[in-house]
């Protein structure tokens, strides 16, 4: 029978998701949930709410909906707990401890599992915190089984769980041609014959390529190609047959039947090649994307060229090298077009908004913009992973001092308990901070991304002021929104927009 020394008035029902080593679940949430109402009716509890949640308790302060429990805890809100087993509150000593001392606070009157009794007694609260330790000793060491595992399959060439792209794994985890193989190995090809990369990714997304994410609660189960996951791509030794990790690199094709995509000296020609950084003038704006009508391989490169009153005016011409790949009775024809000539141009096109662009036309070409934002989110990413190795650091230290604490508390005098619950503070204020910048990181990352509304409005207000803007900024404007400009005799007759701007405006290339 379970001794309580006051009677809980207002019970929380916690279930939280876990998996065991072979990556199966253990108890379900939902079993969680039947066991706990079940006990909570048989022994007429008063049930005020049911939580939950899906988060690791490996690490203590990452669950908000634990928290949240915690603080209705404290605010007196609630003051008694239901839950499957001690693990499922707590699987370090950080949250572990703060169960104590709320139970030893009488905060918590009353502490329900449905695995086990509990009193609130000495003894009890003894075998509680030995629950504690021991789930943490647990965790512990289910990640060194899982890191030793990890290292041997990584000897032996197989597979981690890590997908590569083009390739497949097989029942033995050996890698194998996937159904996209030859399409990444082409796209390596035309990495190698100087094709810009976003060119590269819209050519394997025309061309099919897809990838499933098995995590059910993805909101992109299927993701297409994007130029940041490519660069990754480009950079990965595995890709010629070697495998990385900590370190530690091994041959595949010395282990099995492994068919690399590239020569190692494809690979190092790639990383060799790097990526051009150009300069922000607007002489380099367009270019590459400007083309002769009847003959589309020759490009139209930026060039200031001043009039007879020393004006300067910018142009975009046929260097003369190449003029001499073309008949002579053509080469007059190949007049240099003024850029005034392609801003007034585009000036007329985005006057021309589309009625009948709808929301349905703005979701199916959005994943386009993350082109334009993907500089900007790698970088929120890896200050998001810089803050999760701080948080870890500080957690660490955390847990030590509330371990220590745990087991010596008894033994301290005044001065070290005020040390303990300052430097405590201190931690626990340091991990929130790093927590509240990654939030906000994450709704800056958002942000990034559009709405359907201010997109038009954006567009809208470009329609009306394009005209009374510098050179410059119609320049860069189009640096981003133009895929391709045809002239002819230093005239525009085409302009191709970017698909995620092409069913935008009437009249725009291609119709």
């Amino acid at each position: 029978m379970t001794i309580v020394i006051e009677k809980a008035d207002k019970y929380v029902i916690y279930c939280r998701k876990s998996t065991d080593e072979q990556g199966k679940q253990e108890t379900s949430i939902e079993d969680q949930r039947v066991y706990c109402e079940e006990l909570a009716a048989k022994e007429g509890l008063n049930v005020v709410r049911v939580i939950e949640e899906k988060k690791s308790a490996k690490v203590s302060g990452l669950r908000p909906l634990f928290n949240e429990m915690m603080d209705s805890i404290r605010t007196g809100k609630i003051d008694g707990v239901i839950t499957w087993h001690p693990d499922r509150l707590a699987r370090n000593m950080g949250e572990g401890g703060q169960i104590i001392e709320l139970v030893d606070s009488k905060q918590i009157k009353d502490l329900k599992f449905c695995t086990q009794q509990f009193s609130r007694d000495s003894g009890g609260k003894m075998l509680l915190g030995l629950a504690f330790v021991l789930s943490k000793e647990y965790s512990d060491k289910m990640s060194e089984v899982i890191t030793r595992g990890n290292e041997r399959r990584h000897e032996k060439g197989l597979a981690r769980g890590n997908t590569k792209h083009g390739y497949e794994i097989d029942e033995d985890g050996q890698y194998q041609k996937g159904k996209f193989f030859d399409l990444i190995k082409a796209a390596f090809q035309q990495k190698l014959k100087g094709v810009p990369e976003t060119e590269i990714c819209k050519w394997l997304n025309r061309n099919g390529y897809y990838r499933k994410i098995k995590k059910t609660e993805s909101k992109r189960p299927i993701q297409t190609m994007y130029p940041q996951k490519l660069t990754k791509i480009f950079k990965d030794s595995f890709y010629m047959g070697k495998n990385t990790m900590k370190g530690q690199q091994i041959y595949l094709p010395d282990k099995y039947d492994f068919t690399p995509m590239i020569t190692e000296d494809e690979y190092i020609q790639i990383q060799r090649m790097g990526k051009r950084t150009v300069s922000k003038k607007k002489e380099h704006y367009l270019r590459g994307k400007i083309t002769d009508e009847k003959y589309p391989y020759l490009e139209y490169k930026p060039q200031i060229i001043k009039n007879r009153i020393k004006t300067p005016y910018l142009y975009y011409v046929v260097d003369n090298r190449h003029k001499i790949r073309i008949p002579a009775e053509d080469r007059e024809f190949l007049i240099a077009v003024r850029a005034k000539k392609i801003v007034d141009a585009l000036d007329s096109l985005f006057k021309n908004i589309n009625p009948q662009f709808t929301e349905d036309n703005f979701r199916k070409s959005i994943k386009l913009a993350r082109e334009y934002s993907d500089e900007s989110i790698n970088a929120i990413d890896e200050e998001n992973q810089r803050l999760k190795g701080m948080i870890t650091k500080a957690q660490n230290e955390l847990n030590n001092l509330e371990e220590n604490y745990l087991l010596n508390g008894k033994n301290y005098d005044s001065s070290e308990k005020t040390r303990y619950f300052n430097k405590k503070e201190e931690l626990t204020k340091e991990i929130g901070g790093y927590i509240q910048k990654m939030k906000n990181n994450t709704a800056d990352m958002k942000d990034l991304i559009p709405s359907f509304e201010n997109f038009l409005n954006t567009i809208k207000i470009l329609s009306t002021s394009y005209k009374s803007m510098d050179g410059n900024t119609k320049l860069e404007i189009a640096e981003i929104m133009v895929l391709n400009i045809v002239v002819s005799k230093g005239e525009v007759l085409e302009i191709e927009l970017n698909e995620m701007f092409d069913e935008l405006f009437i009249h725009s290339g291609g119709r």
